[in-house]
């Protein structure tokens, strides 16, 4: 007998979802604790997608998701401190 219709699932890459689940957390968690979570979801989203392509695994919609949370959560703090900081000025 063939396998001929059986479909081959790919594996989910688990550190595109530990780079979604900081990337989230960074923002929830705003000013120095969601800085380092983004910095450290930045990081593993960049890996993750790395081993996305060259392992030929899912979840790269997901580790760009994780990317782009971790980039906001990294901004967030950064604008709220400028702001804080401005405003103390005048």
């Amino acid at each position: 007998m063939r396998n001929e219709g059986i479909l081959e699932r790919k594996v989910l890459n688990r550190k595109a979802v530990t780079s979604l689940v900081l990337g989230v957390l960074s923002i929830a968690l705003y000013f120095w604790v969601g800085f380092i979570l983004g910095v450290i979801g930045l990081i593993i989203g960049i890996i993750a997608l790395k081993e996305i392509r060259l392992n030929e695994q899912s979840g790269r919609k997901t580790a760009i998701t994780g990317i782009v949370c971790s980039c906001l959560g990294i901004i967030i703090p950064i604008l709220l401190m400028t702001i804080l900081y401005i405003n103390r000025g005048l």
